[in-house]
């Protein structure tokens, strides 16, 4: 028995000889504990024991839900120490790839974003580990999934690099490298990429980075690790072959390609580098895209490659980003040593950095959005299907004026449907999935047959995730998002957007139907999204001033008595009522619930359901001019006559406070049909400047049956007086109470 600070430590038993210190099993306060003693002779003096020791104290502090937690440190003897953390009863990554082989690439992401989550906590806490490999890594079996405990904090300082200098952030992340390729492939990295599994190709570009021999070459942060790791995870091109990239990402870094000067490095994706690039000759600045070293060995990537240039040429839409010249670089063996393109240079930020910095209104989505559906309108004209339409691939400059001035990038994944000239097809393997999981479509995802339907699919995600701050189908892993594309529709939107903006029916109308898992009930071309987009954002909603029916679920408006409105009737009250302007009167026939009366030069009046009424008569000096007909029952209806006035919604709020006791006489009716917790009914209405609505629609899928037949009824029914214009979608809202 020994003590440890004020911990004693029981049945000590030796486990393993590490290279700086000797790891014992042990049990402390009922729990099961390890304890490092440091070997003598790995201090030269007490500053560098000391120096140890207090960065040992400093990761006592640390408590985090994936990490062994070091639990103490003491003196040992002279310049060694005993330091003391948590023991898990579970094997390591060693362990477990030394019996079972390597694991699936879902439970190796899996496992390197959880260890990458505890490292970015010791990060932020200034505790760097300092010797990540898998001996430190403990495998416990979950109730869900194989969950991962990081040990060594403190310890790992030991472990220092042979020229002595510090160990630092870059450290840590190639660390995190190695376990995720030991992992992946059962074999440690060793300098090299090794053959990676056909399902984990797609992860071959954060291996590289991250084992980067150039330190500075690596990510910045394991935060970005992480973030690279997980992208990469839902990209990715199955049934690929083996290949063994170089470790070393960037050995065609800052070279010259023909004329051009490789000059800074701006961004990369799953297939390719861009850079900043400069004319020998003419000075000029370009975007030049490299595609990968690692995969050079690949005929139908480096052909892939190709073919995205060909296809935005095709193409030559100022919303897409222009390519002007491709080519390749070979090597003394005949084999490509650089595949690249060359394209405009833009200034701006993709829309993934734009939403970082807050949410959109709904007009900037819109706008966004249309433009971005327009160039994919263009391509799909050709025959051109993107297949990766994301965030990342939507860039924003600013030109004409237009701060969000769309253009579209990483044609990269893009399908010919049609042959064009001079642009051969490029074959992808049967079932293959190619794509961001995130936004394919659910034939995407599934490995079908794909065209201008599955882009569609795509654009409806983007629109849903800018109106709702969140994406319609999401998970943690890929195989958990494929089965959720597949099998489970999408939320319905909000009703409001993250600034707080009411979002019209009519938008989310479009948005939904975009998203439906059958291609066929999709807008069926991105041309039928453009417009539907354009007549959801021109949608005027109405909000009509509102009391509690006394009968049903309706919430109607009553009668309200409106005066000096075009075509608006006054329901005239038991109260006399003084007509003081020139005015006609009708009090027409008995009709039945739909019928209209018509009135010259005055418009048309919906009538529903009349309310008793007297009326005074006017004296004969008033100047009133009226005809009247008697109607048993039926009150007057007075309506002003003037000339015909642009279109309002005041043109609107009489003749639907007349539909409403109608309205509610459908749902009362058909109580049965009306879904659970429906607190309210979108109708879609567009009145022609004669009044008369040429679109009459429940804008909710769920009510269905008589109860939408009997509202379509209600609604075709309804007449507005005449006006000039403009003629607009019309959404009314009706509400429904419990």
């Amino acid at each position: 028995m020994e003590s440890h600070g004020s911990l004693v430590v029981e049945q000590l038993t030796p486990v393993r000889q590490r290279a700086s210190f000797e790891e014992l099993a042990g049990v402390a306060s009922g729990k099961p504990v390890s304890v490092g003693v440091v070997n003598a002779g790995v201090f030269k003096d007490d500053a560098s024991a000391n120096a140890f020791a207090a960065l040992v104290r400093k990761t006592l502090t640390l408590k985090h839900a994936g990490m062994a937690r070091t639990l103490a440190i003491e003196a040992n003897g002279p310049l060694r120490w005993a330091v003391l953390w948590e023991r898990f009863e579970g094997p390591t990554v060693a362990q477990v790839v030394a019996e079972k082989g390597p694991l699936t690439p879902e439970e190796a992401v899996s496992v390197a974003i959880s260890l990458a989550q505890t490292v970015s906590y010791a990060h932020a806490n200034s505790v760097i580990h300092g010797d990540i490999n898998p001996e430190w890594v403990t495998l416990l079996t979950g109730t869900t999934s194989v969950e991962a405990r990081l040990g060594g904090f403190g310890l790992g300082q030991l472990a220092t690099p042979a020229n002595g200098r510090k160990r630092t952030v870059a450290d840590d992340i190639a660390g995190l490298g190695e376990v995720l390729h030991l992992m992946l492939t059962g074999a440690p990295a060793q300098g090299r990429i090794g053959a990676l599994p056909d399902t984990a190709l797609h992860l071959g570009s954060v291996l590289s980075r991250s084992l980067g021999l150039d330190l500075s070459d690596r990510y910045r942060t394991v935060d970005e690790f992480s973030a690279a790791l997980g992208e990469a995870n839902r990209t990715r091109v199955s049934r690929g072959h083996v290949v063994a990239a170089s470790a070393k990402r960037t050995s065609i870094a800052l070279r010259t390609l023909g004329p051009w000067e490789l000059q800074e490095l701006l961004g990369e994706g799953a297939m390719g580098q861009v850079f900043l690039a400069k004319h020998s000759l003419l000075g000029r600045q370009a975007a030049i895209k490299v595609l990968r070293p690692e995969q050079y060995q690949r005929e139908d990537l480096i052909q892939r490659f190709f073919q995205e240039a060909r296809s935005v040429n095709q193409i030559n839409h100022e919303h897409i980003v222009e390519i002007s010249d491709f080519g390749q670089e070979l090597g003394p063996d005949g084999k490509p040593t650089a595949v690249y393109f060359v394209m405009e240079l833009l200034q701006g930020e993709t829309l993934t950095q734009r939403i970082a910095k807050g949410p959109f209104t709904i007009e900037r989505t819109v706008h966004v959005i249309t433009q971005l559906a327009s160039a994919l309108a263009a391509a799909h004209r050709l025959g051109v299907v993107h297949r990766d339409v994301k965030t990342d691939n939507v860039f924003l400059i600013n030109r004409q004026r237009d701060t969000e001035y769309v253009k579209v990038l990483d044609f990269g994944v893009a399908k010919l449907t049609q042959l064009t000239p001079d642009a051969p097809t490029v074959s992808t393997m049967d079932g293959a999935i190619i794509g961001t999981p995130t936004s394919m479509s659910p034939e995407q995802a599934s490995g079908g047959a794909v065209d201008a339907r599955a882009d569609v699919y795509a654009v409806g995600v983007l629109l849903y995730l800018l109106l709702s701050g969140k994406l319609p189908i999401d998970a943690d892993n890929f195989g958990k998002l494929i089965a959720l594309l597949l099998t489970k529709p999408p939320e319905p939107l909000p009703e409001v957007t993250p600034k707080g903006e009411r979002i019209p029916p009519a938008l989310a109308a479009v948005v939904m139907k975009c998203l439906e898992k059958d291609p066929a009930k999709r807008p069926q071309s991105m041309d039928a999204l453009v417009h539907s987009l354009t007549n959801a954002s021109e949608t005027t909603e109405l909000v009509l001033p509102q009391k509690r029916s006394r009968t049903g679920l309706f919430v109607g408006v009553g009668a309200v008595v409106v005066a000096g409105i075009v075509g608006a009737v006054v329901l005239l009250q038991p109260k006399p009522v003084v007509v003081k302007d020139p005015v006609v009167v009708v009090t027409p026939p008995s009709v039945p619930d739909a019928a209209v009366a018509e009135v010259p030069d005055a418009g048309a009046v919906a009538v529903a359901e009349p309310i008793d009424a007297g009326v005074e008569e006017e004296p004969e000096d008033a100047g009133v001019q009226v005809a009247a007909v008697a109607v048993p029952d039926a009150g007057v209806a007075v309506v002003k006559v003037q000339k015909p006035k642009p279109f309002s919604t005041a043109l609107l709020e009489q003749p639907f406070a007349l539909a409403s006791p109608r309205f509610n006489k459908c749902v009362q009716s058909n109580k049965a049909l009306l879904p659970a917790g429906q607190r309210s009914i979108a109708l879609r209405f567009v009145f022609e400047k004669s009044g008369v609505s040429s679109d009459s629609t429940v804008l909710d899928a769920a009510i269905a049956g008589e109860l939408r037949a009997c509202l379509v009824r209600v609604m075709k029914s309804i007449r507005i007086a005449p006006h000039t214009g403009p003629v607009k979608a019309t959404v009314y809202r009706m509400p429904l109470t419990p």
